[in-house]
């Protein structure tokens, strides 16, 4: 897959760990933690609200799809895990996923 230069833009300045588009239509954000404590829904929600300021549209001029990806060292609580099984477009990644996916 080649990736094409997108200019992404927001209106106010956020940070946003990981972006990646995927296909024509599909975009990944994310957010990565690295505390002692399991990552809360409440960094979900900034992320999902944050997403919502990129003034990005695919090339054919159709809806995006966006998928949440939440990175964290010390795992996660019972809220995010439970919107996660509830949810196809949010995923959840250990430090452990993250180093068995680079080996």
């Amino acid at each position: 897959m080649i990736l094409q230069s997108i200019k992404l833009q927001s209106t106010i300045s956020h940070e946003i760990d990981v972006v990646r588009i995927t296909t024509s239509e599909t975009l990944i954000v994310g957010e990565c933690t690295f505390t002692q404590a399991p990552l809360g829904y409440d960094a979900s929600a900034t992320l999902q609200d944050h997403v919502e300021e990129l003034r990005w549209t695919p090339e054919d001029g159709g809806d995006r799809v966006e998928t949440y990806a939440l990175f964290s060292r010390s795992g996660f609580t019972s809220a995010v895990e439970e919107a996660a099984d509830e949810r196809d477009d949010l995923k959840l990644f250990s430090a452990g996923d993250v180093v068995e996916a680079l080996t």
